[in-house]
């Protein structure tokens, strides 16, 4: 997936920005319950990318729990209007997620899988021909 120009995004407030300086490597949304309740919607689509391409500016606050995967997580969120912005795992130090909808464009961007779709609402459909799977990835590193 390669995105010709930097992608930015924020939050709903705009108190917090980010600028990314790579195309990301998958767009994927996971189902899971946690994800529900960050986002308060069906699933959370995100964008993993790597870290060092990420540059934020303004505060982050993060809120760390167990995935459903077994690791810990740690969410960063804007603390005046409460965006979901990113996460980050200690498993993947080299990646970060970003949340999709705080992208201020999203032209060229396709999802590439859904994880935790066991815990999909009924009425959710899955893209044509998207990798699916009923629980975590793969035990190794995105690619």
């Amino acid at each position: 997936m390669a995105i010709d120009t930097h992608l930015t995004g924020g939050c709903f407030c705009g108190a917090v920005r980010f600028r990314l300086e790579a195309s990301p490597l998958k767009i994927g949304v996971c189902h899971c319950q946690a994800c529900k309740k960050l986002t308060g919607g069906t699933s959370w689509s995100f964008a993993l990318v790597l870290a060092d391409a990420l540059h934020v500016s303004g505060e982050v606050r993060e809120v760390t729990r167990m995935s459903e995967s077994g690791y810990p997580v740690h969410v960063g969120f804007c603390p005046a209007c409460g965006t979901t912005l990113a996460s980050r795992s200690d498993h993947w130090a080299q990646f970060r997620t970003l949340s999709v909808g705080a992208f201020d464009e999203t032209e060229g961007l396709t999802t590439s899988f859904h994880i935790w779709t066991k815990s999909a609402y009924p009425w959710e459909i899955m893209p044509e021909g998207a990798r699916c799977f009923e629980r975590h990835l793969p035990e190794k590193a995105p690619s």
